[in-house]
C-alpha cells in the first residue's frame, strides 16, 4: 500500500482500520507501521472523529425530542438554485412555458425590427450607387450627387 491508496481508503472506509475490507485492512496495519507520517494522519482522523462523536452527543436532561427534530431537518434533502424560491417555481411549467414563448417573440421581433432599420440605410447607399447617382472624391470615397434619391 502506498500514501494515495491509504489515503482514499482512509476517505472511503474511515479512520476505524478494523471496519475496513480485510486486504485493505492488512496492508493498512503493516503500512501503518512503516510510515510515521500515516499514523500521524490516521491519530488526527481518529482524534476528529472521536470529538464529532462527542459533540454531536445529546445531553442528560436535554431537551432530546427538540435535539431529534433539528437533527432531522437538516438531514432533509434541500431544494437548490434561485429558482427553487421564484415564483415560476411555484407556478410550474404551465406559467414558466407560455412566458419564455412571449419572452422571446417580444424580443425576437424587437431584434428584428432594429435589424430591419439599419439594413433600410444600407440599402438606400447601395440603390444610390447602383442608379449612378455618386460621384467619386479625391482619394476614391462616394459620395452622392446633389440632385440625387438620397
Amino acid at each position: 500500500m502506498d500514501r494515495v491508496i491509504f489515503d482514499d481508503c482512509l476517505l472511503r472506509f474511515g479512520p476505524d482500520l478494523d471496519r475496513w475490507p480485510e486486504p485493505q485492512r492488512s496492508a493498512a496495519y503493516a503500512f501503518v507501521g512503516g510510515d510515521a507520517a500515516a499514523a500521524a494522519r490516521l491519530d488526527r482522523d481518529v482524534a476528529l472523529g472521536d470529538l464529532i462523536r462527542r459533540a454531536s452527543a445529546v445531553a442528560p436532561g436535554s431537551d432530546a425530542a427538540l435535539v431529534g427534530a433539528v437533527l432531522a431537518k437538516a438531514a432533509a434533502p434541500r431544494r437548490r438554485g434561485a429558482l427553487s424560491t421564484s415564483v415560476i417555481a411555484h407556478l410550474g411549467p404551465r406559467f414558466a412555458v407560455p412566458a419564455f414563448a412571449v419572452f422571446c417573440l417580444l424580443f425576437g421581433g424587437a431584434g428584428f425590427a432594429i435589424g430591419i432599420a439599419a439594413q433600410s440605410e444600407t440599402n438606400d447607399a447601395l440603390m444610390n450607387v447602383a442608379e449612378g447617382d455618386f460621384m467619386l472624391m479625391d482619394g476614391g470615397a462616394l459620395a452622392l450627387e446633389p440632385g440625387g434619391n438620397g
